[in-house]
């Protein structure tokens, strides 16, 4: 339900503050206050009934009616209570707005038709409890929400018919309701009944169903008797068609309303179904329509609803989101067929040696071996193919042939749809791999550049955009249903302890109790199920005591609240703690512990106590306390997938219950009863081999042509459930971490002071490689930053930011969003803190020393007024320190305490390098340029040591020493040495320039070069190793050369900085959330250890019953041959709950959803212990994985993603960015990513004018109908297949000309319209120039009968990028494009950092498994033996493909493997190292950098923000482009300054810079004032005038009087002011030229946006600065003006009184007289460049304005006055041109107002007066004006109080 005032509110959230709009809303406020209070909320208090509180009102049948005793409370009422509280309301059920003034009234009115809600009093009413009451409102609130139907408006919208008012009181009456509620819940259970008898139709069952579908008829009829089918005809037809627009009124008509509609399918569909004989096949679409009823129960719960709301709320833009993904897919699906046809269907054939039999192995392949050479692959004809043998060679005795595509001819890229759904596999990410490799078997190894390719675009890049949307949605809806829900907040109830002791006892003993509560944890950990029984004797008494003993805790805190036992009640933990301890109590009797199964199931009780230990750790605490913040939001959501997943089984039951039997032994998918359809369903969404049951699925329908049906149903599932509903998941969990940051902007004040004063900060040390080959930053940076540092601290500027709140000086900023909470004064933390500053001494060299001198958390908790005296105090007081130090030491700062600082050795090697950290204490600072050169040189060898561990791989190296005979001569060995060597010389200069331990820049201090030491240390232990033949030693070091790698993270900025914030300053909130999973890890594994331990026990032989007849030996078949084989009695190879550990293992691989399928299958067959296994023998076991999966689901994975999310979002600042500042963002972004119309501002004329229209109209029917061009190009593309006729590929390749040539002509068309020069200005053009050529040369060389497969791959890239033609010709498409171009860079920078560790991980992998056996998993490019294959295979496991699985293939030992002393000669695998690698691979892969893409994406992701823009649109953008177009006809991008104010008063609209309007334009104010009978005489006059204005003509001064005091004075001073700072803003940029997006940027701030409430903090100090400096120019050239004015009047009154005297002379001319004075005036205004003839009256025309030369200021003053005074002709204009810019000359004394600004003693020259830094654009920074000061200010107030009056 929405309110009004949803309705009248962004439909996606917020949009930037206008300038010119009132920011005092509180009148729109106080107006839908009315209507707020219809909420949508649960009701928290029902009053008791009374017999006094019934509202007996008697309705015309005599029926009573009572008040339900509801309170009417504006903040928490649901409107279904509403309507039960109320007999008459205007709008019932759905409405959103009842009537407020009856709602108070109570009474009926009568011009309106009112729903009624009777219900008969009964007679013990009043004695039920309220709790009834409010269980009995919620209840019928579920009611009216499920069978939600369109609401009348009044009694004019029913038809006008004979029988209206009794259907209308059945309508409305509810009964009505509830037994359409019944029937809904009705139809679901027979339908679950009926699938467990789908063959027998005439039984009650079906004529249930009958009747349910009679009553759903008789419903859609009475509908459609009130209100009509398509019409209710209460519009007329034209309003009937204007209603189907977005935004208008819809009619009450049966089908304009979205649930009749569904209504309606699902009625038509249950007819068919009854009334068909045959269900199967197509029908069984008719079988599932017929459950669409069902849908309704998702309006279950008012949270549910909402979710659907958001749903559809997103709806319009995740079509377009999902068009744009599916766009590319189709793209990737095109090239799939033309690069992989056929391949699938080659295999290698078993073929016997008399050919009497061949058997299909399975193995794709590209050729084989026949008596020692290679073969190309043989034809389905028998014939060889003739091409080169590619992937995989089948080997002897087998023939790799063309047979049958897998899973029954159905998994194959031969045709373009089942290519779209083997890319749609690529993008769920999950079984791809399996085709991946088939492919790279089948053909080359390239191939997975196909697959890596299309996951990293379509499922990392391009699919994040998809949760991007549900998860900005979704959060905008909790948001805003979080306003809603604001309530008062009850009072903390404290409860009074009397006793002291008892106080003390509360407080400290849960430490106590804990404890004992993890020895309890520790001993169920090694409890086993094979114990005997004196064990289990001793572990049943231990339990005893435990339990008694927190049974007795229970019974001590009871007593501690003494006398207040109420309060013991209060707390929820002891509640909790009660149920627990009696359950557990109830647990230990015999009966219960000697079932293993019950006591199983119940010990759940015991292991739930983990939640305390969750809760005394702060880190945990505070993690959980946020995930479960808003935990009935959570709850919600999970009812809302289940009932998914419910609606979803009824869906495939009725789809595929008859499916026909399965030809394949492992094809064990089964639809034939709900129960079973639920956890089929569930695996899809958990997309663990979920193409397993598509596939399966899709064989057995084959042969009935209905392979499309599950492709189909299963993709919509997998698509909506595991992409848009997990998302859901998401976002409310970063909406509850995010709950708590309620000031963002103070937070951004914080993380913004903490980053700059962060420089004061002595231990930072810059190891980037492009750092060290730049220049050093200027000193006008440096000054910037300092400026900047100093404004921040004003307080104004604070204030101004935090909207003038105020803020004390002593102001404190807290953090809210932190892992590490103020610990307790007895925490484990605190503890541990004291422990270690017992044990170290405080090093005053040390960063922990400064940190602790400025705070323990010195970035959090600064004093926003002094933070940069403290640290400057900080920092001298650590230099004081060092100092004392060093005089108690004096050899502290000798190396090795023996190498002075003084000493000639050290200095050397100062030189070459900088201290690790620290600056360096009294030493030699590095000579640049020879540092520079010795680190890249280190750098140089660093890339040289990381392509030598490429290339000798173990395999190489083994080669190399035995097969060649080499030995320890080897070429690497001795590289190697050669490199260890240069790096250990690094080391050493390193340690001798600043000491290796205890010298202030000590080498150790520096963690990278920890990381090199002892990588260093591996590198020679490994060399030692080698070079005597101590395998085991080799294999236990040589992957830690691998992290040498690591180093190239520095070689640019971007992945460092990346690196940093992913890997480094999250780590503690990653492992604060890797602690919150085990605390679920822990409980479940013990639990499963429980309930499954030692019951997966299996014998090989399915014919045996137990353990005791799995002995001798059996007749096993392999391949049906029959060989002997002994019977073997044990677990699964890979998984068992036998123990703790092995538990904890298998629940931490099901967490990444990798595997539980199988584990899941395997646990439904257990039959008991020592009893084997029986196909569903325990279906119900099932339950517990589903469980498990779904809460760690919500509770681990998309715990990482919010924590990832938040944690990099908080180091970019983004998290804490205001709605505006987010559109701001955006608009800031699209600034500068536009560029001028790349097209001439002038139409050319002619024939080339009409190829210019066809080239510039963006919705001209040229350009629409090539666009159908190119979606028909698509749809021909489409029909790629094979096998292929040859007359149809003719044909095709002729469209493909024709096309060509159509796209030919359409690039000549626009080269002539536009001109050469203005089309090759556009990447379109160019990218349309090069694919339009190269695909007509393509299919001339296709039909020319060139045929080869290259040519065909490369002529189907080209048509293939012909259709990205559509992309800029929709908007939609064009925005996402952009979008995903603003992400590009940190896709980069995150795919860069992610390289560097595929690269450290593949060599790590590859050096201690490039030499053990493959296991079942494995294969000729599955493993570890080169590094291409090790990239590839962690590609794999960072998509979670089969970990698990690869895993424990390495995890082999002997006696299964070759175990040899010697690394070279052993092929056994490594446990320790498998686990270790593989587990922190999982982790920093797949759980934080597959989840970064997410991150990286929804902070760049601004489509759905960019909906809200009220601002500026596209039509505005486009206005700008072509109010730039004259100015810029080159299409440059940049425009003179000396243009930029005829630029300005030329523009118009919503970036109008004009001082007066049209109105009081000097045209407008002569036409209106002009005599009539001058205008008459205007009629014959000369039109040849150069006074267009008719300045000549008789103006009624009367009438202009009239018409200026209209003018607004003040709007006038205001915008000549704006247009006077916008000017010298522009004038005060760098160079002199404006660029475009420069240009567009400065005129949004000064005239779109409101820069207080928009802007960031960063761009809002620096706008501020600015604006400041500005301002102080503007005064002070306002100053000056007022002083050059009282020059030139005294020189002009000096003028007149010479004159004066002269005449009264009789001996002086009057030629004479007029020269007299005239060089007073003229030195006067030389002065200043000023020319007073151009104070005379210029004529004004309708040409282009421009300044005069006294009136353009130059680039030292900046400033603006009179713009709009005088014009100029052509003429002038270019006379006036070559002195424009020139600078006046430097005078040689001060003038006048020099004197009296400035004063004697600051006297300079002019240039030095107005010097101007280079500034930003729109965020410059200037010293112009500097000399100004308070007695400034004054005298320009005092000016303009003079000139005011």
């Amino acid at each position: 339900m929405r309110s009004s005032g949803d309705e009248s509110t962004s439909e996606n959230g917020y949009s930037i503050p206008l300038k010119d709009y009132p920011k005092d809303t509180s009148a729109l406020k106080g107006a839908d206050s009315s209507s707020d209070f219809y909420k949508e909320q649960h009701v928290e208090q029902v009053r008791p009934f009374t017999e006094d509180g019934f509202d007996d009102i008697l309705n015309e049948d005599d029926s009573e009616f009572f008040d339900l005793g509801i309170p009417l409370q504006k903040e928490n009422t649901d409107p279904s209570l509403l309507e039960m509280n109320f007999p008459y309301l205007l709008k019932s059920r759905t409405s959103d707005q009842p009537d407020e003034a009856l709602l108070k009234k109570g009474m009926r009115n009568k011009d309106k038709y009112f729903a009624k809600r009777a219900f008969k009093k009964p007679n013990c009413f009043h004695k039920v409890s309220p709790i009834f009451t409010k269980i009995f409102s919620e209840i019928y609130s579920s009611v009216l929400r499920v069978v939600a139907c369109p609401e009348p408006k009044d009694d004019n919208c029913f038809r006008d018919r004979k029988y209206k008012d009794i259907c209308k009181k059945v309508y409305m009456s509810i009964p009505y309701n509830v037994l359409i509620f019944c029937l809904i819940l009705t139809q679901g259970v027979i339908l679950m009944i009926q699938s467990d008898d789908p063959h027998h139709k005439q039984t009650s069952v079906t004529i249930i169903l009958y009747i349910i579908a009679g009553c759903y008829t008789l419903e859609m009829f009475i509908k459609i008797y009130l209100f009509g089918l398509i019409y209710d005809g209460s519009l007329s037809f034209h309003s009937l068609v204007d209603s189907y627009k977005k935004g208008r009124p819809r009619d009450m008509s049966y089908m304009r309303h979205s649930w009749n509609r569904v209504d309606f399918v699902a009625i038509i569909s249950i007819w068919v179904m009854l009334l068909s004989d045959d269900v199967h096949g197509i029908y069984g679409l008719f079988a599932m329509l017929s459950c669409f009823r069902l849908t309704r129960l998702l309006n279950l719960t008012r949270r549910t609803e909402s979710i659907l709301r958001s749903l559809k709320d997103s709806s319009f833009l995740l079509v377009h989101v999902v068009s744009f993904v599916g766009f590319f897919g189709v793209l990737m699906a095109i090239l799939g067929v033309q690069f992989f046809k056929r391949s699938f269907l080659r295999q290698c054939i078993w073929i016997a040696d008399d050919q009497s039999q061949s058997i299909p192995t399975g193995q794709f392949c590209g050729g084989y071996w026949l008596n020692g050479t290679i073969q190309p692959y043989v034809m389905s004809s028998g014939q060889s193919s003739n091409v080169k043998p590619r992937g995989y060679i089948c080997p002897q005795h087998s023939v790799c042939q063309d047979y049958e595509n897998p899973y029954g001819n159905t998994v194959k890229f031969d045709n373009f749809f089942n290519s779209l759904e083997l890319i749609f596999v690529i993008m769920s990410s999950n079984t791809f791999t399996d085709l991946m490799y088939d492919m790279m078997d089948a053909e080359y190894f390239v191939s997975c550049v196909f697959f890596i390719f299309g996951t990293f675009l379509l499922t990392f890049w391009l699919m994040s955009f998809v949760i991007a949307v549900v998860d900005n949605s979704f959060l905008l809806l909790q948001t805003r249903d979080d306003n809603k829900d604001k309530k008062i907040e009850k009072p903390r109830r404290f409860v009074y302890i009397k006793h002291k002791f008892s106080r003390h006892y509360l407080g400290y003993s849960d430490y106590i109790w804990i404890a004992l509560i993890i020895v309890y944890f520790i001993v169920l950990t090694t409890h086993s199920y094979n114990l005997d029984p004196k064990t289990n004797w001793k572990y049943y008494v231990f339990y005893c005591i435990f339990n008694s003993l927190l049974a007795f805790e229970i019974l001590l805190r009871f007593i501690a609240y003494l006398p207040n036992w109420r309060g013991f009640f209060i707390k929820s933990t002891n509640w909790v703690d009660t149920v627990l301890a009696l359950m557990n109590i109830i647990s230990l009797a015999p009966p219960i512990c000697n079932n293993p199964l019950l006591s199983g199931w119940l010990s759940i009780f015991a292991i739930a106590r983990v939640y305390r230990v969750v809760l005394l750790v702060p880190y945990t605490r505070k993690i959980a306390k946020l995930l479960f913040s808003n935990f009935v939001r959570l709850l919600n959501l999970m009812l809302f997938l289940l009932i998914l997943l419910f609606i979803a089984s009824m869906f495939s039951v009725r789809l595929f219950q008859n499916l026909p039997p399965s030809e394949n032994p492992s094809d064990d998918v089964d639809f034939s009863n709900t129960y079973a359809a639920f956890l089929n369903m569930y695996q899809i969404f958990s997309s663990e081999n979920w193409t397993d049951i598509v596939y399966n699925v899709q064989e057995r329908l084959g042969p009935s042509k209905l392979a499309w049906l599950p492709a189909a149903f299963f993709t919509l599932w997998f698509c909506f459930s595991n992409n848009i509903v997990l998302s859901m998941f998401i976002s409310v969990i970063q909406f509850n971490l995010s709950r708590s940051n309620t000031d963002l902007k103070l937070q951004q004040l914080r993380m913004y002071l903490a980053r700059v004063l962060r420089n004061y900060n002595p231990f930072q040390a810059s190891l980037t490689l492009n750092a060290l080959l730049k220049r050093n930053d200027s000193q006008v940076r440096r000054d910037k930053e300092d400026i900047y540092r100093k404004w921040i601290l004003e307080d104004s500027v604070i204030k101004g930011f935090l909207n003038n709140n105020t803020i004390t000086s002593d102001e404190r900023v807290e953090s809210r969003f932190d892992t590490s909470p103020n610990t307790p004064k007895y925490s484990p933390s605190r503890i541990f803190n004291i422990i270690k500053s017992f044990l170290l001494r405080e090093d005053p060299f040390s960063q922990a020393y400064f940190k602790k001198i400025i705070g323990l958390r010195w970035n959090k908790d600064m004093n926003l007024k002094t933070a940069e005296k403290d640290m400057k105090a900080a920092k001298a007081f650590v230099r004081i320190k060092q100092a004392e130090y060093l005089k108690q030491h004096p050899k502290y700062n000798y190396v090795f305490w023996f190498i002075k600082p003084s000493n000639g050795l050290r200095k050397l090697c100062q030189k070459l390098v900088e201290p690790g950290c620290n600056e360096r204490y009294k030493g030699v600072e590095p000579n640049q340029w020879v540092y520079r050169i010795f680190q890249v040189f280190i750098y140089a060898c660093i890339v040289c040591a990381v392509a030598l561990a490429c290339v000798t791989t173990p395999i190489y190296e083994r080669s190399h020493i035995y097969l060649s005979q080499e030995g320890k001569t080897a070429w690497f060995i001795w590289t190697e040495v050669a490199f260890s060597l240069i790096f250990t010389l690094e080391a050493a200069i390193k340690i001798i320039a600043d000491g290796f331990c205890f010298t202030p820049n000590a080498y150790v201090r520096n963690t990278w070069n920890c990381i090199d030491l002892f990588v260093l240390i591996t590198f020679w232990i490994n060399i030692f190793a080698i070079l005597t033949n101590r395998g085991s030693l080799s294999r236990a070091f040589r992957a830690f050369k691998a992290l040498r790698v690591l180093r190239l993270v520095n070689l640019t900025r971007a992945p460092q900085h990346m690196f940093h914030d992913v890997l480094i300053s999250g780590f503690f909130k990653i492992a604060s959330a890797m602690v919150v999973s085990l605390s679920l890890l822990i409980p479940f594994a013990l639990w499963a250890k429980n309930i499954f331990g030692g019951q997966l026990y299996s014998c090989n032989d399915s014919n045996v019953n137990a353990r005791s007849e799995c002995i001798h030996e059996y007749a096993a078949s392999p391949n049906n041959w029959e060989i002997w084989a002994p019977r073997v009695w044990s677990n699964p190879s890979a998984y068992n709950f036998d123990s703790f550990p092995h538990a904890l293992l298998i629940l931490f691989e099901i967490v990444s959803l990798e595997g539980w399928i199988d584990v899941m299958r395997d646990v439904m067959n257990i039959t008991g212990i020592n009893m084997q296994p029986q196909d569903n023998a325990s279906p119900g076991y099932a339950m517990f994985f589903v469980l498990f999966n779904l809460i760690s689901t919500i509770y681990i994975l998309t715990l990482f993603v919010a924590i990832i999310i938040r944690n990099y979002t908080e180091r970019s600042g983004s998290a804490f960015y205001t709605s505006e500042q987010k559109a701001w963002l955006e608009l800031k972004r699209l600034i500068r990513s536009m560029r001028p119309s790349t097209r001439s501002a002038v139409r050319p004329p002619g024939f080339r004018g009409r190829c210019y229209d066809f080239s510039v109209d963006k919705h001209g029917k040229w350009r629409n109908v090539f666009t159908g061009i190119y979606i028909f190009h698509v749809i021909m593309l489409m029909t790629i297949f094979t096998p292929c006729p040859i007359a149809y590929t003719y044909v095709r390749n002729s469209i493909f000309l024709l096309l060509s040539v159509f796209y030919v002509i359409n690039v000549g068309v626009r080269t002539y319209g536009l001109s050469i020069y203005y089309y090759f200005h556009s990447f379109w053009n160019i990218f349309d120039v090069i694919v339009t050529f190269g695909s007509l040369t393509c299919n001339i060389l296709a039909l020319a009968g060139f045929s080869s497969k290259s040519l065909t791959l490369i002529q189907t890239i080209f048509l293939s990028l012909i259709a990205i033609h559509l992309i800029p010709r929709f908007d939609c498409f064009d925005q996402l494009f952009k979008t995903v171009i603003v992400s590009l860079p940190s896709v980069i920078s995150l795919i860069a950092t992610w390289f560097v560790l595929f690269i450290t991980f593949a060599i790590a992998f590859n050096q201690i498994f490039g030499l053990t056996k493959m296991g079942e998993n494995g294969g000729t490019n599955r493993n570890f033996r080169s590094i291409r294959n090790a990239l590839v295979i962690l590609f794999m496991m960072s998509c979670g493909e089969g970990w698990n699985s690869v895993m424990h293939d390495y995890a082999i030992s002997f006696p299964n493997c070759v175990n040899n002393s010697d690394f070279y000669s052993s092929d056994c695998g490594n446990k320790p190292w498998a686990y270790a690698l593989f587990i922190t691979w999982n982790i920093v892969s797949m759980y934080i950098f597959v989840n970064m893409f997410i991150t990286v994406v929804f902070e760049n992701f601004t489509y759905v923000s960019s909906k809200t823009f009220k601002t500026l649109g596209r039509s505005d953008f486009r206005q700008f482009k072509q109010f730039w177009a004259p100015f810029d006809p080159m299409v440059t991008g940049y425009i003179p300054k000396r243009n930029v104010g005829r630029f300005l008063l030329s523009l118009r609209g919503v970036y109008d810079c004009r001082v007066y309007r049209d109105d009081f334009s000097v045209t407008n104010l002569v036409s209106k004032t002009k005599l009539k009978n001058d205008a008459q005489e205007d009629n014959i006059s000369d039109k040849s005038s150069d006074n267009d204005f008719g300045y000549n003509a008789k103006i009624d001064l009367h009438d202009l009087d009239v018409a200026l005091t209209d003018m607004d004075l003040i709007e006038i001073r205001k915008r000549r002011k704006s247009l006077n700072l916008l000017y010298s803003e522009l004038m005060m940029l760098p160079g002199n030229v404006v660029s475009f997006s420069d240009m567009l940027m400065v005129i949004v701030l000064h005239k779109v946006i409101d820069h207080k409430l928009v802007l960031p903090i960063s761009d809002f100090i620096r706008r501020t600065y600015v604006l400041s400096r500005l301002e102080e120019n503007y005064r002070f050239e306002k100053l000056m003006d007022l002083i050059e004015t009282s020059n030139i009047r005294r020189a002009f009154l000096n003028h007149l009184k010479s004159k004066k005297q002269a005449m009264e002379n009789p001996f002086i001319t009057l030629e004479e007289v007029s020269t007299l004075s005239a060089p007073l005036v003229s030195e006067t205004s030389s002065q200043n460049n000023f020319n007073p003839n151009q104070l005379q009256t210029t004529p004004m025309g309708g040409r282009s304005p421009s300044y005069t030369n006294s009136l353009v200021p130059s680039q030292t003053t900046g400033s603006l006055l009179s713009v709009e005074i005088s014009s100029l002709n052509p003429s002038q204009n270019v006379a006036s041109t070559s002195a424009e810019n020139e600078i006046p000359p430097t005078p040689q004394t001060p003038s006048f107002k020099d004197v009296i600004i400035r004063g004697s003693h600051s006297l300079r020259s002019v240039s030095d007066q107005h010097s101007t830094h280079d500034m930003e654009a729109g965020f410059g920074v200037t010293t112009a004006g500097s000399g100004s000061t308070e007695d400034l200010n004054q005298i320009v107030d005092q000016i303009d109080d003079y000139l005011e009056l």
